[in-house]
């Protein structure tokens, strides 16, 4: 298996680098454990635990749940981002079903769909499971990334669909939205840490954040790959692809009886 151990990727910087990279760090720490607790507690309204709520309420409740969520994605994110640059990332593959993976990771996204009035739907989830190695916690992250994004920047009343095929010897998966779309120039440089465009044309790229530049360095270290596919006014496709691990069925691997003339 690959060495997924993350080496640190800026070798050399000013001290005064280090030291905002650090305090970024620190903060994004000390930020975790109040979202965590916030998100808790609006669940815990959104599920009618403390009384039920009136529909204004509901739509405050999960508008507020909604930035929350993407707030903890931040966290997240800058605090991989640290561990990188220092190094200390290690990862822990595993088996696992892409197809639960994706299931789960739909179902987080649940209230922020509906504060942002888009459907979610999922294809290609049922049947066999489709088996990868890669870091569970790491891999959502991806998941969670590149679907955030897609909730961002989709119309109200359109539809995020998220599906998985395999293609040979790879599972892909694709994310695919109605947003704005992505000009052809910027459809490589997006995925850079520190992307960001000042034409105020296409400064809607900006939302991407650190987000995919964080899930390339995640998914290239775990033997995937992740590009886009996007037409300016007609949405992207995300897509991001990992090695397929076959299961070999116990009676297949039994030795075969010569069968007498």
């Amino acid at each position: 298996m690959p060495d997924m151990n993350m080496k640190p990727e800026v070798d050399a910087q000013p001290d005064s680098y280090q030291e905002s990279r650090e305090f970024v760090a620190t903060v994004a720490h000390e930020m975790r454990t109040p979202l965590n607790a916030a998100a808790g507690f609006l669940s815990f309204l959104l599920q009618d635990m403390a009384g039920p709520l009136s529909a204004m309420q509901r739509d405050i409740v999960a508008s507020i749940a909604t930035s929350v969520d993407q707030a903890q994605t931040l966290v997240e994110d800058l605090l991989c981002m640290a561990q990188m640059d220092r190094g200390e990332l290690s990862l822990q593959p595993v088996r696992l079903d892409l197809k639960a993976l994706i299931r789960e990771t739909l179902s987080q996204f649940r209230v922020m769909a509906e504060a942002a009035q888009v459907r979610l739907e999922g294809r290609n989830l049922d049947g066999p499971e489709a088996f990868v190695i890669a870091d569970r916690v790491r891999l959502g992250q991806c998941l969670r990334n590149l679907i955030g994004n897609a909730l961002k920047f989709s119309p109200t009343g359109e539809v995020v669909y998220i599906t998985l095929g395999r293609r040979k010897k790879e599972y892909f998966v694709v994310v695919e939205d109605k947003g704005p779309g992505i000009a052809p120039e910027f459809q490589e440089t997006i995925f850079d840490r520190h992307f960001q465009i000042k034409d105020s044309a296409a400064r809607h790229l900006n939302g991407y954040g650190l987000g995919l530049s964080i899930t390339r360095q995640l998914l290239e270290r775990q033997q995937g790959r992740v590009w886009v596919e996007s037409t300016l006014g007609k949405g992207s496709r995300f897509y991001f692809s990992l090695p397929v691990v076959e299961v070999i069925s116990p009676l297949n691997s039994l030795p075969r009886k010569r069968l007498s003339a």
